[in-house]
């Protein structure tokens, strides 16, 4: 589906399952990621937007989040905020830059990879601000 503009000086969303309660400038901040090619989303290549990530101690580079990982990434640091094939041409897993959002309101039934819930909200919501990086 196209992307729907939701009013003037705001950014597009995509139609479907949007795990952001708010796109607009100041309401969110992200940064570039490096996704490392061992991340999964359900066993799948291909990352979801909206996946938990954490931060890999030892490269720097983002992957899934596990809380029962052991590399770095069982810290929750943001959410994949687009949808990312980490396949090349030839079929081979590949790290690849992406956007992760790290301060937002989210809509977390609307999130993917999280056990439970490692974000609090500043006043005590389901759909709460984090900041990580």
């Amino acid at each position: 589906m196209p992307n729907i503009s939701i009013g003037p000086n705001t950014e597009y969303l995509v139609s479907g399952r949007e795990y952001l309660l708010d796109r607009e400038s100041g309401h969110v901040m992200r940064k570039t990621v490096i996704l490392d090619s061992s991340a999964r989303d359900s066993s799948q290549t291909t990352l979801r937007k909206g996946l938990a990530l954490g931060k890999i101690a030892s490269t720097g580079k983002y992957r899934d989040y596990g809380s029962g990982n052991s590399d770095g990434s069982q810290t929750f640091r943001g959410f994949l905020d687009e949808e990312s094939d980490l396949l090349n041409v030839v079929g081979t897993a590949t790290d690849r830059p992406a956007p992760m959002v790290i301060f937002g309101r989210v809509n977390t039934p609307n999130t993917f990879g999280l056990s439970g819930s490692p974000i609090t909200g500043l006043d005590g919501s389901t759909g709460c601000f984090f900041i990580w990086g």
